[in-house]
C-alpha cells in the first residue's frame, strides 16, 4: 500500500511537471505568433512605405510634365495608401514622407488653378487655341486630390462666370429696376448655351457646374429683385413674378436631378403692392357695375349687363395671378378679406 501511495505521488509530480513545460510551450509559441504578426506587419508598412515613396516621385514627375492623365489614378491610389500610414504619423521618416507629399500636391493645386486662369478670358470665354483636353484632365485631378481643391476650382469658376453679370447688374443704372428683370434671366440662358458648348467638357459631370453657377445667379439676383421690388408698382411686380417663375421652370427642366432653384421667393414678400391694386380694380368695377342696377344684357336677358364685365375681370385676374401670385391671392381672398364676389345674375 506505502509503494502504491509512492507511485500516485511520483505520478502527480510528472503530471505537474508536464503541465508546466505545455504551458512554457504555449507560451513560447504565442510568442512566436506574436513575433510573426510584428514581423509581417514590418514588412507589409515597409512595402507601402516604397510604394509611396515611389509614387510620390512619380507624381512630381507627372505634374512637372503636366501629365495630368496619370496623374489622376496616381492620386487615388496614393490617398488609398496614405490612409494606412495615418498611425504612423510620428515616425520621423513617415512624417517627412506625408509632409513631401503635401508639398507636391499644393503644387499641383496652383499649377492647375493658374493653367485655368491663363486659358480663360475676363469675360469667361476660353483663350483661342487652348487645350481644351488638358484642361479636362486637369479638373479630374483636382477632383482627386481633396476636397478643398476642388471647391477652390469651381468657386473660382463660378466667380469669373458671374463677375460680368455682377457689373451689368448689381450697379445703380436702370438695369437694377425690375421691368429688367427678363435681361437678368436672358444673361442666364446665354451662359448655359456657353457652357453647353464650351465649358461642359470642361469639369466633371458630377460636379454640376452649370447648376452651381446658377444657383449663385439666383442667390445675388434675389437679392437685387428685392431691393427694387421695394415701392414698386404692381404691373412690374407681376411682370417680374411670372418672368421668374418661367425661368424657375426652365432651370427645373434643365437640372432635374439638382435642388430646385429659388427666384420668385424674392418678390412673394412685396405681392400686397399687386393685390391691393388687384383689389382695387375690382371694387371699382363691382361700384360701377352696382350703380348701373339690374339692367339685363342685350344678347342674353337672363343675364345682368354687369355680368359679362366682372366675368371678364375676374377672368383676367386669376390668368395674371397663376402660379406664385395666385397663391397669395387664394390665400388673401380666402381670408381675411373673404370670397371673390360671383357674377350679379338676375333673380339672385
Amino acid at each position: 500500500m506505502q509503494q502504491l501511495c509512492g507511485h500516485i505521488v511520483t505520478i502527480k509530480d510528472k503530471s505537474r511537471d508536464a503541465e508546466r513545460v505545455v504551458v512554457g510551450m504555449t507560451r513560447d509559441i504565442k510568442s512566436l505568433d506574436a513575433a510573426k504578426r510584428n514581423v509581417t506587419v514590418a514588412i507589409t508598412v515597409t512595402r507601402r512605405l516604397g510604394m509611396l515613396t515611389a509614387a510620390v516621385k512619380q507624381l512630381r514627375a507627372h505634374a512637372a510634365q503636366k501629365e495630368y492623365t496619370q496623374i489622376s489614378p496616381m492620386l487615388q491610389a496614393i490617398n488609398q495608401l496614405e490612409l494606412h500610414f495615418r498611425s504612423y504619423r510620428n515616425v520621423p521618416k513617415v512624417a517627412a514622407l506625408l509632409s513631401s507629399l503635401r508639398v507636391v500636391q499644393a503644387d499641383l493645386q496652383k499649377q492647375i488653378l493658374d493653367l485655368f486662369d491663363s486659358s480663360f478670358t475676363s469675360q469667361a470665354q476660353l483663350q483661342p487655341g487652348v487645350n481644351v483636353e488638358m484642361l479636362g484632365q486637369a479638373a479630374f485631378v483636382m477632383d482627386a486630390l481633396d476636397d478643398s481643391a476642388r471647391q477652390q476650382l469651381q468657386n473660382w469658376y463660378c466667380s469669373l462666370v458671374l463677375r460680368e453679370y455682377r457689373t451689368i447688374f448689381n450697379g445703380k443704372d436702370e438695369l437694377s429696376n425690375l421691368d429688367n428683370v427678363p435681361r437678368r434671366f436672358a444673361w442666364l440662358k446665354r451662359y448655359l448655351k456657353v457652357y453647353d458648348d464650351d465649358h461642359a467638357r470642361l469639369f466633371p459631370a458630377h460636379w454640376a457646374m452649370d447648376h452651381r453657377v446658377a444657383t449663385q445667379f439666383a442667390d445675388e439676383t434675389r437679392t437685387g429683385m428685392a431691393l427694387a421690388a421695394a415701392g414698386a408698382a404692381s404691373k412690374p411686380l407681376l411682370k417680374t413674378v411670372k418672368a421668374a417663375v418661367d425661368m424657375e421652370q426652365y432651370l427645373a427642366q434643365r437640372h432635374a436631378e439638382q435642388p430646385p432653384v429659388s427666384l420668385a421667393a424674392a418678390i412673394e414678400p412685396f405681392l400686397g403692392v399687386y393685390l391691393d391694386a388687384e383689389e382695387k380694380r375690382v371694387a371699382e368695377a363691382l361700384g360701377k357695375a352696382m350703380a348701373r342696377g339690374l339692367a339685363p344684357d342685350e344678347g342674353n336677358p337672363a343675364v345682368l349687363a354687369s355680368a359679362t364685365d366682372l366675368f371678364l375681370l375676374y377672368k383676367g385676374t386669376a390668368r395674371d395671378g397663376r402660379e406664385i401670385v395666385a397663391r397669395e391671392v387664394g390665400r388673401r381672398c380666402g381670408g381675411a378679406h373673404g370670397q371673390v364676389p360671383r357674377p350679379v345674375r338676375r333673380g339672385a
